[in-house]
């Protein structure tokens, strides 16, 4: 179980999800509670959302997560 945005974004089954492989239903094992709930809608939020949003994460944050999913996509 995930407590926060963090790590969602650090899990490629969730990342390769909200881009669109359906592979894993997160939305099948997604928790309850609150607190979780609004960590992943968070998460999906981020991963979803334009380049010039602003949030919490350092700019070496944003790169590592760039990253991250373009690994993930080739």
């Amino acid at each position: 179980m995930y407590n926060n945005v963090e790590d969602y974004l650090k899990d490629d089954n969730f990342i390769k999800f909200i881009l669109g492989d359906t592979t894993h239903n997160w939305n099948e094992t997604l928790p309850k509670q609150a607190e979780c709930l609004k960590a992943y809608d968070e998460a999906r939020q981020i991963l979803l959302a334009s380049e010039d949003v602003d949030t919490e994460f350092t700019l070496q944050e944003k790169d590592e997560l760039k990253k991250q999913i373009f690994n993930l996509l080739h």
